[in-house]
């Protein structure tokens, strides 16, 4: 119970994970315990355990495992449950066998819980039905196997032990994997509640004195099914895995007590085993009564959560809107009202009492219940999701409504209405006065740039502009009618706001204030003035205009606090004859200069090297004074260059110095900035890259000349070494027929050794010097239009006598349009021809090798497909290297030089195309070869060239 537990909670989490590395082998490490405990404590002279709990603890580990451990779990299954028996002094073949026996149930269990497909769970009756079958199909997998060990080791009877086992691992089963299948995937739980905790403590508490009165005295009275109903209880009215945890201790108690002779089962005469089973059966039985009543409940429990949940979640949120909200049932044509709020009693104008339960009347007219029985009607039928219109309510007095209406599901109910009632009285009386006047202001004051806004004698905002809502980022809406000190005037300017309102009220008018406002991301800094007017009624109004100067005081503190804390920069600052008048902080670090002792005392041409400033004026044109760094800022894009700095201690530092002049409004040449940055360990790390660089480039040309020498190397060898072989295979021939002399068998066979060895290397030195050739470019490829038909064709054709020397099926697909490429018919037919002979090759005898030709968009494909032995997946980045040779080739001792692809890829890549291939091992290999059309095959049709193999002839070249 306790692995069970823990692999709940600390395993298979809610999210769906897998038992971690700790738990699993804390969990293997029960199982063994269980199985020790199990086979040391069998009752005397049985075959088989009592009970076997370690095949719930088994089968709920593999099930909550992923696929890929199953297998090093049945291992250690096997392991631990023949170790389990071993200690039980059973033989070691039995014991073997046992271990087999329970990690096939464990598996077999997890199979038909569907754990190779998905995470097994007990949320339903589906799952509920799949965890019987798995417990029985289990129980009869370890029974079977169990009986026929017994059966080979004679130790017992094949129906005794299968009958006992089936029952005492089924039980098992079937306690112990729902416990954890719950604790599992089981969502954290809220409090339970005082009541709730006092049932679960009484119903506990008495089922516990009914078990201990039932199994702990020694009795033959049949009892054993009094604790049933307090189980039925726990099932009922608990969580479902609280109910299955007192199945796990109910099985324990029954098992334990009834061994040590108590209890109904304690005292019965019979075969050990037979008893076993009797006591399994019984906790089986309670299983099977308890479970499906706990998941039916912990189902209803849920459903009626839900559906609580969603009434009472809409009902308080009629009852608790802040506009009138209306719940009403469409019944015989009339909307009935089932609930409202105090906003709609109060538009409706009529108490809550006089409303509920009755047609609603109050307020409609004849034309507007019609309405809103056509629109509900529409509602229902699913043509529209929403309702809105505005109406008029005949109340006293009259009230203008939007009236918003639209369909929920209710449990109680069925479908209800729900109209939500907004009062527009109030906005559409006074909108028709303000309309006209409204619009005149607005085009005056939209009209003004400034900020500009009218203000009653108390503060109280009446209207705004655009530039005001601009500045703020609030509508007029939402200003009008507020305070300006809550709406406009930030808190910190509220007492000076309120008391120049004051002066101006007073006739004191003209000053001008520097007020902080809200702004629409921060506060804007406003020089504001307030001006005193009459209204026609003789009310006071104040026009509060104002300046927004947060931006340009915010540019300029800006401005001057990156000159004052930029540290990584040197920024130096002149008048128009050369003074500095600004050293910031950054050329005090790096210069060591103080401000104090540079500002207005010395010029800039004290902090430059006196050789580099007179080579840039010999460069311009100019004499050696600060006219170098205005000439060199008046051009048209300034250059950024580097100078030496001298600093106050004699060191010299390296900078890349860029200067601007400084102008006046009039255009007149006020001074100089200049903008350096120390590059000093830049400069150093560019030279050490630069000659990096240059030992680079001096290794690639040396290693580009090697591979040239090697390649010549290798064309001149193969060149030289073709003929002597030419010469040595004619002389083989020679010999082989007798022109020189009778031979023996035996020497026939050696000349056809020397023969066949010889080919090969021809072979190869003829591979050498045609992949030499590509590679260099020696091979002069014609550019023909053809159709690759033809070439598939004409290489199948070259082929044949390869294929026919095997058992092989070759076969081809060629019925498609033309596909017209520009290339060398020869080279092709060629790369062809090299992977059908691979393909044959490396295929079995009685295997398939198939050519298929087909367009892809502007590409044409041709596919060499085998289902020969295939490549791993290891070997296939190296494929294409010369003289590579797959494990799988030199595995199965198939001749071959290495170079055939390399030969295909090469082909292939001259004419612009690429090549792919796909494979496994065991599952053959597909080589595709793309090339680019010559022009679409639907434009030109494919006529043979003189010599090749018409694309009508399909040769069927099939040999078995």
């Amino acid at each position: 119970m306790t692995t069970s537990a823990a692999l709940g909670r600390r395993g298979p989490s809610a999210r769906g994970g897998s038992p971690g590395t700790l738990l699993t082998l804390l969990a293997l490490a029960a199982t063994f315990a269980l199985s020790v405990a199990s086979v040391t404590l069998r009752p005397e002279g049985a075959p088989v355990a009592a009970w076997w709990p370690a095949a719930g603890v088994s089968a709920l580990v593999v099930a909550l495992s992923p696929v890929r451990r199953w297998a090093l779990l049945a291992a250690a299954l096997v392991g631990l449950s023949f170790a389990a028996n071993l200690v039980g002094d059973r033989p070691p073949g039995l014991a073997l066998m046992f271990g087999v026996t329970n990690t096939a149930e464990s598996l077999a269990v997890a199979i038909l819980l569907g754990a190779h497909r998905r995470r097994p769970v007990l949320a339903g009756f589906e799952d509920l039905g799949r965890l019987f079958l798995a417990a029985a199909g289990g129980a009869a997998v370890a029974g079977a196997l169990a009986g026929l060990a017994v059966e080979l080791f004679d130790t017992g009877s094949f129906l005794v032990v299968a009958r006992a086992v089936m029952a005492t691992h089924g039980a098992s089963v079937l306690i112990v994997v729902p416990l954890g299948l719950l604790l599992a995937t089981r969502p954290a739980e809220r409090g339970a509640g005082l009541a709730r905790t006092v049932e679960r403590v009484v119903q506990g508490s008495a089922a516990t004195v009914v078990f201990a009165a039932v199994f702990v005295p020694a009795h033959p009275y049949p009892l054993a099914y009094l604790p049933l109903p307090l189980l039925a209880w726990a099932a009922a009215r608990f969580p479902a895995h609280i109910a299955c945890g007192q199945m796990l201790a109910a099985g324990v108690a029954v098992t334990v007590l009834s061994d040590l002779g108590r209890g109904p089962f304690g005292d019965l005469d019979g075969p050990a085993t037979s008893l076993a089973a009797l006591q399994q059966s019984y906790l089986v039985i309670l299983v099977l009564v308890t479970l499906p009543l706990a998941i039916a409940s912990s189902q209803r429990a849920a459903a009626l959560r839900v559906v609580v949940g969603e009434r009472e979640r809409y009902r308080r949120g009629i009852r608790e809107s802040l506009i009138g909200m209306v719940l009403l049932r469409h019944t015989d044509g009339e909307l009935v009202v089932v609930e409202l709020n105090d906003a709609a009693a109060d538009l409706l104008g009529a108490p809550e009492a006089e409303l509920v339960e009755r047609p609603w009347t109050r307020g409609l007219a004849a034309s507007h219940r019609t309405l809103l029985r056509s629109a509900v009607g529409s509602l229902e039928a699913g043509r529209s999701p929403t309702w809105e219109s505005e109406l008029w309510l005949e109340t006293s007095p009259p009230r203008c409504v939007r009236v918003g209406l639209s369909v929920v599901p209710d449990a109680a109910e069925g479908r209800l209405v729900v109209a939500q009632l907004v009062d527009l009285t109030a906005a559409r009386s006074s909108q028709a006065e303000l309309t006209h006047e409204r619009d005149f202001s607005r085009a005056v004051l939209d009209s003004v740039g400034s900020l500009v806004v009218v203000l009653d004698a108390g503060g109280g905002v009446l209207q705004v502009n655009a530039a005001t809502e601009s500045s703020t980022g609030a509508r007029a809406t939402s200003l009008v009618g507020a305070p300006a000190t809550a709406s406009l005037v930030c808190p910190d300017s509220a007492a000076a706001f309120e008391a120049a309102l004051a002066a101006c009220l007073a006739g004191e008018t003209g000053a001008v204030h520097e007020l902080l406002w809200r702004g629409r991301s921060a506060r804007r800094e406003v020089l504001t003035t307030l001006a005193l007017l009459r209204h026609d009624t003789g009310a006071p109004l104040v026009v509060m205009t104002g300046l927004d100067v947060t931006d340009q005081r915010h540019t300029a503190h800006q401005l001057q606090t990156v000159l004052d804390a930029t540290s990584g920069a040197i920024i130096v600052g002149t008048d128009a004859a050369g003074l500095i008048t600004f050293f910031n902080r950054g050329a005090q670090e790096s210069l060591g200069w103080s401000a104090e002792e540079v500002v207005g005392r010395m010029t800039k041409l004290a902090l430059h090297d006196p050789e580099e400033v007179a080579g840039h004026a010999r460069r311009l044109g100019v004499a050696p004074t600060f006219e170098v760094f205005t000439a060199l800022a008046q051009q048209p894009d300034p250059p950024e260059l580097d100078w030496t700095l001298i600093r106050k201690d004699g060191g010299r530092l390296t900078v890349s110095l860029t200067v601007n002049l400084l102008r006046d409004a009039s255009g007149a040449v006020t001074g100089l900035v200049g903008v350096a940055q120390d590059v000093t360990e830049r400069r150093r790390s560019e030279q050490a890259l630069e000659i990096a660089l240059e030992h680079e480039r001096q290794a690639v040309s040396r290693l580009s000349e090697l591979d040239r020498i090697k390649t010549d190397f290798v064309a001149s060898i193969s060149h030289e070494l073709r003929t002597p072989m030419t010469s040595v295979l004619g002389f083989t021939q020679v010999l082989d027929s007798e022109a020189a002399g009778p031979l023996s068998e035996e020497q026939h066979a050696l000349l056809g050794r020397v023969d066949r060895n010889g080919r090969r290397l021809l072979r190869l030195i003829e591979n050498l010097l045609d992949l030499s050739r590509i590679e260099s470019g020696a091979i002069s490829m014609a550019r023909e239009r053809l159709d690759v038909h033809r070439v598939v064709l004409s290489a199948m054709e070259a082929c044949s006598e390869l294929v026919r020397a095997r058992s092989i099926e070759l076969v081809h697909d060629l019925d498609t349009p033309p596909a017209e490429v520009v290339g060398d018919f020869d080279q092709l037919e060629r790369a062809v021809m090299n992977l059908v002979g691979n393909a044959v090759k490396f295929t079995p005898d009685g295997g398939h090798v198939t050519l298929t030709v087909t367009t892809v968009g502007s590409e044409a494909v041709i596919e060499v497909s085998d289902d020969g032995i295939g490549i791993d997946q290891a070997d296939l980045p190296r494929v294409w290297d010369r003289f590579y040779r797959s494990a799988s080739a030199s595995d199965a001792a198939i001749e071959g030089t290495g170079l055939g692809l390399s030969i295909v890829r090469s082909i292939v890549e001259a004419h612009g195309g690429r090549v792919d291939l796909d494979s496994a091992p065991r599952a053959g290999t597909t080589v595709r070869l793309v090339l680019p059309l010559a022009c679409s095959p639907s434009e030109h049709g494919a006529t043979p060239q003189a010599g090749r193999p018409s694309a009508t002839s399909r040769p069927t070249l099939s040999t078995k």
